[in-house]
């Protein structure tokens, strides 16, 4: 008897610090779901329409487009549009060409010097295909911009994008400790158990368990790369920053005779040509000009993004030699900054061809509004919520 009592205090003694654990991670779980609910739930609502942003301004008939040209012999070169470009402003000194990536446009930017201030740059959008002036089509529909610029960052910019990446992290503890809860049930009552016959609270229980086991990985995924979609603005700036610091350097080795100003740069046409056979892949996104912000005196230098699926926000600068035509050299992102250019393009099912990832995001998307809609009703129904059930009076 004695040797039972004994067996039975050490038994009971190793389960106390695993109840001890699955309270704390139930109390973790509870206050990272309450605290990240109402962002959340923002964030799943103005994402679902996002998903299907091109098919409802397609709809709408609100999606920018170009007017249908007709064909001609051939459409102008680049050198022809920068000429036509400063000579309507005369005196002008040319800055930099600005790709558009969803239509054949160009934007020119020209200033009485290179390093005028904004307010003195002349910007012209020239349809690649006429040479002609044009306007810029707008991205977004002005409810799916209101939508996308709630979702990015609340209206508050760079503070309210930190403020959404300081939630997303708070949800994935939620999730994580959710996960962590699920194996126990798992054990008592089977995977996927939803109790119809018990009371209300204890529907809504398992409800809110399946569906947020279903939802887990995806919302791991989407939590993340939104953390890290809010380091955009600040990651393009360093990489761009850390570009054109190692362009200063390498410039600054480079012999004085070979550095002398260009008076006559050569042909753009050839240097994006360069540019592109150096980086087959990536996506032309501007030019910058002779002496035009990191720019050296005697060269032009390209910026591209690359045009595989996955790593379409990487950046390439090249740089190529006014006089000759010839690529100097090629710089890109390393390390972190590159990883975290690379983990972006996850977060969104644009990334990937068809219609289909876009339905498996919407799917998602709308089983976790249900997994916030359950944990709120199980949160108000209980001790400590916001609502709780009179007790009938006796």
């Amino acid at each position: 008897m004695t040797s039972l009592l004994v067996n039975a205090s050490h038994t009971a003694a190793r389960k106390r610090p695993n109840m001890r654990s699955l309270r704390t991670w139930a109390g973790i779980h509870r206050w990272t779901s309450i605290i990240s609910t109402l962002f959340l739930l923002v964030l799943s609502l103005t994402g679902l329409p996002l998903i299907f942003q091109k098919e409802i301004d397609e709809a709408f008939g609100s999606s920018g487009t170009l007017a249908e040209v007709p064909e001609s012999k051939g459409a102008p070169t680049l050198d022809s549009i920068v000429a036509a470009a400063l000579a309507r402003h005369p005196g002008d000194t040319m800055i930099s060409l600005e790709f558009a990536k969803r239509w054949p446009i160009v934007e020119t930017r020209s200033a009485p010097t290179p390093d005028a201030g904004p307010t003195r740059i002349h910007r012209e959008a020239i349809d690649l295909r006429t040479g002609q002036l044009t306007t810029m089509p707008q991205r977004r529909s002005p409810v799916m911009q209101f939508l996308h610029t709630l979702h990015a960052d609340l209206y508050l910019g760079l503070p309210g994008g930190l403020f959404l990446a300081g939630m997303a992290l708070v949800v994935i503890a939620s999730v994580v400790s959710g996960l962590i809860l699920y194996p126990p049930f798992v054990r008592r009552f089977g995977f996927g158990t939803v109790r119809t016959n018990k009371s209300r609270k204890l529907l809504w229980l398992d409800l809110h368990n399946l569906t947020g086991i279903i939802t887990m990985a995806w919302l791991l995924l989407v939590a993340t790369t939104g953390a890290i979609n809010t380091l955009h603005g600040p990651v393009s700036t360093s990489v761009r920053t850390a570009m054109s610091d190692e362009i200063r350097r390498r410039v600054a080795m480079t012999p004085a005779g070979q550095m002398e100003e260009v008076d006559r740069p050569g042909s753009i046409e050839a240097a994006i040509a360069a540019a592109r056979g150096k980086v087959p892949a990536a996506r032309v996104m501007s030019l910058l000009f002779p002496n035009a912000e990191i720019s050296p005196s005697n060269h032009y230098v390209v910026l591209m993004k690359d045009g595989q699926m996955m790593t379409q926000e990487l950046f390439y600068a090249v740089l190529i030699d006014a006089r000759t035509g010839g690529v100097s050299d090629v710089f890109e992102p390393t390390g972190v900054t590159k990883a975290l250019l690379i983990a972006e393009p996850l977060h969104f099912p644009t990334t990937f061809p068809g219609l289909a990832p876009k339905l498996v995001w919407a799917f998602f998307d709308i089983v976790t509004i249900m997994v916030l809609v359950s944990g709120l009703y199980l949160w108000a129904s209980t001790p400590g919520g916001r609502i709780q059930r009179k007790r009938p009076a006796k």
